[in-house]
């Protein structure tokens, strides 16, 4: 897997777990909102129904009973009864409208049918009751007046205990859907915990692997190559991976097992360059002194002239050795010049990698700014979050200060507003245990921006290593030109030797025209003694350039050994 795949995937494991965490987040908020609001607003239709039906009724029963103020057939009386059956009517589109609802219990249906059964029985007792009432009979009155206040009485008691049984399930179910609300909010919460860590484990699992597969290997090659640097070309690098660094790696060693060959062939060379140059310098010197002998003593040229003819054979073949040797470091030069080619084509290939290393830092370190951007876009959507729960907040302080309102009003109507108190009570209890709900939201919701403030630390973290890893290659590719300047040096000196082994050829062809004039001397000493002088005049003349081409080459050699000693190419 290359270095950009590992931070795709690296972006790719963030940014997903963010969304899923933030959307499971989100989901389960709505679900939870949603269902609380539907069960809030159907109950509080529902109560808010029975609520005005019990007043209804109560409002009847006063409306029946204050027909006995009034005399029957007054137009007070006629108000008085429309009051009464406005009032039973209203009370029953009340009860029609709560069963259009539909029953939410089990039990709800049962207790519908004993409070229409207890409707049924009360409107009996008050059918007799208007009917005495009507009468312009005192007693039939009294009589009527006095059924309204017992029977009357005890079956309107029944009615109203029937309706709040059906309050009273409500109520109680309230609780019952708050139990369910905490227990679904604690589930959100454990759920949106587990996922927030899972992520982040995973993510900085991922993201600690990856930096590891690139750094550590980084680390490695830029201590070998500091090595290599201080002249160990014996160290072998060890190929971690098959990305770009391992591509890199592996033609570094290439580069390295060249410049060992190289070097290895110039040591060899040099070597055979020295031994040359000390047996030309012991021919040269040599020769020099056999033609002093010969300048001195000219006069005794034919009694030496045999000794002189063996000499001047045994030269010639230690000049034509020597020949053969200046051939083979010519053609080791020439090699060693190859080599140095080649080197350094693989050495600007290394640099080449390096600088592709330096341009996938930088798509890393962009890689790592996307991914902060995404994670501070999770943090704009818990700030969403947190509005919508300060809006149910308002809601909920709305609500308390409604059931406060209707507490008061149902003080002031006394006996009347009982059940309406109770109600307002519910109400009041229900919005404080909403509140104290949304405050846990905002806990979890300021626990979620704590993660992401740390994950986001992380990923300034990542970008620092990253930055470190770039200094590192900047580094390695200062090494690189290093390593270039001295194989330049190395190929410069390579030229001036093969400029002084040129010399040394041409100096070698004229050792060579030497040998064979002394040659031609020596078979004509006996005749011509001038010429054998003049011979040796030349001769003294071109073994003192050879002396000083073999001194150069001597030194040139001792320069370059000096250069090669600095490395190392066998392990200690």
């Amino acid at each position: 897997m290359t270095i950009r795949n590992k931070v795709i995937l690296t972006i790719v494991v963030t940014v997903i777990t963010s969304l899923v965490i933030g959307g499971v987040g989100i989901y389960n908020l709505k679900r939870v909102q949603s269902s609380l609001e539907e069960s809030l607003s159907i109950r509080a239709e529902v109560i808010d129904l029975i609520r005005t039906a019990d007043i209804d009724l109560y409002q009847m029963l006063l409306a029946e009973r204050s027909l006995y103020s009034y005399e029957p057939g007054s137009e007070q009386f006629s108000k008085q009864l429309e009051d009464y059956e406005k009032q039973k009517e209203s009370a029953k589109k009340k009860l029609n409208k709560y069963k259009s609802i539909g029953t939410i219990f089990d039990n709800e249906e049962k207790l519908i049918q004993d409070y229409e059964a207890t409707v049924a029985a009360y409107d009996l007792v008050s059918k007799k009751v208007i009917d005495g009432l009507s009468s312009k009979d005192s007693t039939v009155r009294e009589r009527a007046n006095l059924l309204s206040y017992q029977e009357g009485s005890e079956k309107f008691d029944q009615m109203e205990d029937a309706l709040d049984h059906i309050g009273d399930l409500y109520y109680d179910d309230n609780q019952i859907m708050l139990d369910s609300t905490q227990k679904q909010y604690s589930f959100l919460r454990l759920v949106s915990i587990l996922l927030t860590l899972a992520g982040l484990i995973a993510s900085s699992l991922l993201g600690y692997l990856i930096i590891r597969s690139i750094h550590h290997p980084i680390r490695y090659l830029r201590g070998r190559v500091r090595e290599i640097a201080e002249g160990n070309l014996a160290v072998d690098i060890r190929t971690f991976s098959q990305d770009e660094l391992g591509q890199l790696t592996a033609d570094f060693n290439i580069m390295v097992s060249r410049m060992k060959e190289l070097i290895s062939t110039v040591s060899q060379s040099i070597g055979h360059v020295n031994t040359s140059a000390h047996e030309l310098t012991f021919i040269a010197e040599q020769t020099t002194a056999t033609g002093e002998e010969m300048t001195s003593g000219i006069n005794e040229i034919a009694v030496g002239a045999s000794e002189q003819a063996s000499l001047t054979e045994a030269t010639s073949r230690e000049t034509m050795a020597l020949s053969d040797t200046i051939e083979k470091v010519n053609v080791r030069n020439k090699k060693m010049t190859s080599l140095s080619s080649e080197a350094e084509i693989v050495l600007r290939g290394g640099m080449d990698k390096v600088k592709k290393l330096q341009d996938h830092n930088l798509q890393t370190t962009e890689a790592n700014q996307l991914v902060v951007q995404h994670i501070e876009g999770l943090a704009e959507q818990m700030l969403t979050i947190s509005t919508i729960v300060q809006t149910i907040n308002e809601v909920s302080e709305q609500t308390k200060l409604l059931a406060l309102n209707a507490s008061i009003e149902a003080a002031r109507a006394g006996e009347s507003g009982k059940g309406f108190a109770v109600v307002a009570t519910e109400i009041r209890k229900l919005s404080t245990m909403t509140y104290e709900s949304t405050e846990r939201i905002n806990t979890t919701i300021a626990r979620l921006k704590s993660e992401v403030s740390q994950t986001l630390q992380v990923m300034n973290q990542t970008e620092v290593i990253i930055s470190e890893q770039s200094l590192i290659v900047q580094e390695s590719g200062t090494v690189f030109e290093s390593i270039m300047d001295m194989l330049k040096e190395i190929i410069s000196s390579i030229q001036e030797m093969d400029g002084d082994i040129g010399q040394m050829n041409v100096s070698r062809e004229q050792v060579i025209s030497s040998i064979i004039k002394i040659s031609d001397v020596a078979r004509d000493a006996a005749s011509a003694t001038e010429e054998i002088s003049s011979a040796s005049n030349d001769q003294s003349q071109a073994y003192s350039h050879l002396h000083s081409a073999a001194e150069q080459l001597k030194q040139s050699s001792q320069q370059v050994s000096e250069m090669i000693s600095r490395f190392r190419i066998v392990q200690e």
